[in-house]
């Protein structure tokens, strides 16, 4: 779903950011990879400062149980 919704960017210049949003860390690096092409896209930047502080606060509270991949990628840009 996310790599439709990256193509309809490109080809239409248009985003749903809510519902990339929702989709947790592969929506949120969607939004990282958008705000890098095209960083006038400030609903995006706001999402994005958003989602930093509330990863900054959920780090300590991980477990060694849980591993995301993505999340991990999202978290190292």
């Amino acid at each position: 779903m996310l790599d439709k919704n990256l193509k309809h960017y490109e080809h239409t210049q248009k985003i749903n950011v809510s519902y990339l949003d929702l989709l947790s860390y592969s929506g949120w690096n969607g939004m990282i990879y958008l705000y890098e092409k095209a960083q006038e896209l400030s609903e995006i930047k706001e999402r994005l400062k958003k989602r930093i502080s509330e990863m900054r606060i959920m780090e300590n509270q991980e477990s060694w149980q849980s591993f995301n991949f993505t999340k991990r990628k999202v978290t190292n840009k």
